[in-house]
């Protein structure tokens, strides 16, 4: 059965994310910098708010330096946390990432989730959207997570570090891919451009958010690690679906009129 974002975290979820959030806390928290990454992730909300819409009026070589400046925000926060040493102790600490984990993860994070970077990046509204479609692909984001053969019930740097990393990677490429591709792209496929962007942006803010909360005693680790894991499922999810949906143009997908 699929989960909703409406519903209630399982007391199984509970004790393994309060167990992830406790022991996080206690290796990073002295290294993170909880005011610097809430800058860093305003800088990239209000650089995504600034991407024009994705219709064929409004592709032209400006979106390349929209994009270019939303993935250099982007860069900054993960250099934020890579300074803390994040990803490294996340890999050590997160548990593993099942279907049922992710849910969890996914449904609490969008419940608990300050909403001021997301409405500065106006996604707001679409938060809850992104995480439902997320929620009907726990198993295919499972398959995505890489695990270390000799660490089968740790997380691997794959899915942290190096799938979040690529969020940067998509975004820094993707305005030029599309105003260079315009002949080929549909509505649809702008459509759907527009989706993985806003979303990738979204699971940023939303690992941003639970970082920085540990540097706080007074933070909730249940809602941390929900947030931490939450974002790494968004994007990883959106990350998997950008290639099936624009890069790989088929016949069928080739707007009318598009080169043969």
């Amino acid at each position: 059965m699929v989960g909703s974002v409406n519903d209630p975290l399982s007391e199984d979820a509970k004790g393994r994310l309060t167990d992830a959030g406790d022991e996080l806390a206690d290796e990073i928290r002295t290294e993170v910098d909880g005011a610097a990454l809430s800058d860093a992730a305003g800088d990239m909300a209000q650089a995504l708010a600034n991407v024009s819409s994705l219709t064929h009026e409004d592709l032209s070589p400006t979106l390349e330096t929209e994009y270019e400046t939303v993935a250099a925000r982007a860069n900054d926060l993960v250099s934020n946390l890579i300074l803390a040493d994040f990803f490294e102790t996340a890999d050590e600490v997160l548990p593993p990432f099942d279907p049922d984990f992710l849910e969890d993860c996914l449904a609490h994070a969008v419940g608990t989730a300050e909403m001021e970077p997301f409405e500065t990046a106006g996604v707001g509204s679409e938060l809850p959207e992104f995480v439902d479609e997320a929620l009907s692909h726990t198993e295919a984001i499972e398959q995505n997570v890489r695990w270390e053969p000799e660490k089968p019930n740790k997380v691997s740097p794959m899915t942290t570090r190096g799938a979040t990393e690529g969020v940067v990677d998509w975004l820094d490429d993707l305005g030029r891919h599309l105003w260079m591709s315009e002949v080929l792209l549909s509505e649809q496929m702008l459509e759907d451009a527009e989706t993985h962007t806003r979303a990738m942006g979204s699971a940023l803010l939303l690992l941003a958010q639970g970082v920085a909360g540990l540097d706080h005693d007074e933070s909730n680790p249940e809602d941390d690690v929900a947030r931490i894991v939450g974002g790494i499922a968004l994007h990883t999810h959106h990350q998997r679906r950008l290639p099936e949906d624009l890069s790989w143009i088929t016949d069928e997908m080739r707007a009318p009129g598009g080169w043969a």
